[in-house]
């Protein structure tokens, strides 16, 4: 890895791309872990940072034809999938990511690092469903005001410890 720095004219147009792409992503839930990425590193690029911000802009180019959809199916339900990356940034951090559905349309999408550190993968998982489960009950709150929504949201993660932790009743 190249740690030298940018010069100031190549820093200027590594921040000039990152925030194209921070509005970009809001479009692009495929490109908001990269783009959180990068942009962690605007304040001092390096050479190494300008190949990354390349390598998702070439990406870009290739996905240009990928799009949203915005078409409900079925009845009016919210659905929130979650996903975690166990201590994979060098702080040793987990990163949450996850999608809020209803009807099948993308709502709301989200990649945040965790606060707090997981001692496992198991538990990464379940901090990146509480996330979810907090975003669904947020967003169906705010419909069942509307009278649009009754039934409580559901929550998916694709960790069947997790699953099978987060489903326990009583004291395990």
């Amino acid at each position: 890895i190249d740690e030298t720095p940018l010069d100031a004219e190549e820093h200027t147009y590594f921040r000039t791309q990152v925030g194209r792409l921070l509005f970009l992503s809001a479009l692009r839930p495929d490109l908001q872990y990269a783009v959180g990425q990068l942009a962690r590193q605007a304040a001092h690029p390096r050479v190494a940072d300008r190949i990354a911000l390349k390598r998702c802009i070439r990406f870009l180019h290739c996905t240009r034809d990928a799009t949203l959809d915005l078409y409900p199916k079925g009845r009016l339900a919210m659905v929130a999938v979650a996903d975690a990356d166990w201590a994979g940034i060098p702080e040793r951090r987990s990163v949450s990511g996850g999608v809020l559905q209803l009807s099948g349309c993308c709502v709301l999408s989200w990649s945040r690092t965790q606060s707090a550190y997981a001692l496992s993968s198991c538990e990464a998982e379940l901090y990146a469903m509480g996330s979810a489960a907090a975003e669904a009950l947020g967003a169906q709150a705010f419909l069942a005001e509307q009278n649009l929504v009754r039934e409580p949201p559901v929550v998916v993660g694709d960790s069947s410890s997790a699953l099978q932790l987060a489903g326990r009743r009583g004291q395990g």
